[in-house]
């Protein structure tokens, strides 16, 4: 048997020991980028009033898989410009609910899209970590750009959909107010409704956040109701009167006409309502004698009756439609009183006692002037909606992006394996070569 020498055998085979490493290298390199996966990881926090009940501001359950539906995955994917369908998109996220027990603890069930999760004992607060996982192939800068894009968008999609505000839209455009052609005296009615719609509604949004100022209008809520109202008080209420005072009218004699209807049905509904408040205070009377009558027949003092508690309850129904019919009837007597005010205006105005010029030119001002003030009304009413979404959301980690594989360690680990594996192919051909005498004997010539 030839004496076996593995340095004379890798000097002969050297060439096979680098083959097989350099092949052994890559083979796992290209494995491993293949199974390479790129995940970007971030987790946001619910920390609205009801979110320890797992529940968004308007009650509604919170569901983090509304984050990446269908609809806002597809506008996702146009903002990016990106080639895959929302279905390949949307296999790629997930959330996982994290629950911190009041002792610090994490606690965490996994929730994928199309599954529904589930929420932890009250007193505890909840978030959640959003993942977006891409292929190698599309890179690790892929990942994160898809979930900061996803992310960034939801507070201002969350506030629109979950934040409760009063009114939930806020009033104030143009879009009820009669056309340009319209009459003077209903286009300048629909004006001063539309401004006090929307002094009410940002009075409203005044009082409940005060903290809040725009960054983009620089306006505050109570600062647009000022200029609402500064347009109500100086402008409108000038402009109506002027009307009135001139007579103003594209149509005088249907205008007057239609007054005059409208004035009769406002005394027709006048009489229903004053006939309907005094038959329910005679029925109120009735009981009212009814009950004297049944109090004076006791002699001593008694539990009330089942019926007496019924005709108590009854008596109650009646006093509040009394009322109601009291509050019609002042309310009808408004209105009549007001159409004969146009209508004595008018009667007493000049045929031609105005500059239609000068009025058609006040409404179209005070018209511009209304939707500009509406469009900042708007930009600001959005950014108070994301402003309470974050008061309602928090982004406890910025996106951070890692991949499944280390490839570069991998590709280390199969260099060595593939440089011994080299080696020991080389002796074990050498050898093998020794002994079927493939070579001379050790030593010979």
């Amino acid at each position: 048997m030839p004496e076996f020498q593995p340095i004379r055998y890798l000097r002969r085979g050297y060439g096979l020991a680098i083959a097989a490493a350099v092949l052994a290298t890559a083979f796992v390199f290209f494995y491993a980028a293949h199974a390479q996966r790129y995940v970007a990881a971030a987790t946001i926090e619910y920390t609205g009033s009801f979110a320890d009940r797992g529940q968004n501001p308007d009650g509604s359950a919170i569901d983090p898989q509304e984050m990446f539906s269908a609809a806002r995955v597809d506008g996702l994917a146009r903002a990016l410009g990106l080639q895959e369908s929302v279905q390949e998109l949307r296999s790629g996220f997930a959330a996982e609910m994290m629950v911190v027990g009041l002792d610090g603890e994490w606690l965490g069930a996994n929730s994928t899209a199309g599954q529904q999760a589930e929420y932890g004992p009250a007193g505890q607060r909840t978030a959640y970590r959003i993942t977006f996982t891409a292929s190698g192939s599309r890179g690790g800068a892929y990942a994160g750009d898809v979930l900061r894009t996803l992310l960034s968008g939801y507070a201002a999609w969350y506030g629109e959909r979950h934040v409760v505000l009063e009114p939930q839209a806020l009033p104030g455009g143009l879009e009820n107010v009669p056309a340009a052609d319209s009459e003077y005296i209903d286009c300048a009615d629909g004006l001063i409704a539309a401004a006090r719609e929307s002094v009410d509604a940002l009075n409203s949004r005044a009082e409940s956040y005060l903290a809040f100022r725009s960054a983009a209008t620089g306006y505050a809520p109570a600062d647009l109701a000022a200029e609402y109202a500064f347009i109500l008080d100086e402008e409108l209420t000038k402009l109506r009167s002027d009307i009135l005072a001139d007579g103003a009218a594209r149509d005088r004699a249907g205008l007057l006409a239609r007054w005059n209807a409208e004035l009769t049905e406002y005394e027709a509904d006048l009489g229903l309502a004053r006939g309907r408040a005094e038959r329910i205070k005679a029925l109120m009377a009735q009981m009212d004698a009814a009950s004297a009558q049944a109090e004076a027949q006791i002699a001593e003092p008694v539990l009330v009756a089942e019926g007496q508690a019924e005709s108590t309850a009854a008596y109650d129904v009646l006093a509040r439609r009394y009322a109601q019919a009291l509050i019609d009837m002042i309310g009808c007597e408004a209105e009549l009183r007001a159409c004969e005010g146009r209508i004595a205006s008018f009667s007493d105005a000049g045929e031609d006692g105005f500059d239609t010029r000068r009025v058609e030119d006040g409404i179209a001002e005070a018209a511009g002037r209304l939707a500009g003030l509406h469009a900042l009304a708007l930009e600001t009413d959005a950014e108070l909606r994301a402003w309470i979404a974050a008061q309602s959301l928090t982004l406890r980690e910025g996106v951070t992006v890692r991949g499944t594989v280390d490839v570069r360690l991998y590709t280390l680990l199969g260099a060595v394996f593939g440089g011994l594996l080299g080696i020991l192919l080389a002796i074990f051909a050498g050898r093998i070569r020794e002994i079927l005498r493939m070579e001379p004997p050790l030593g010979g010539a």
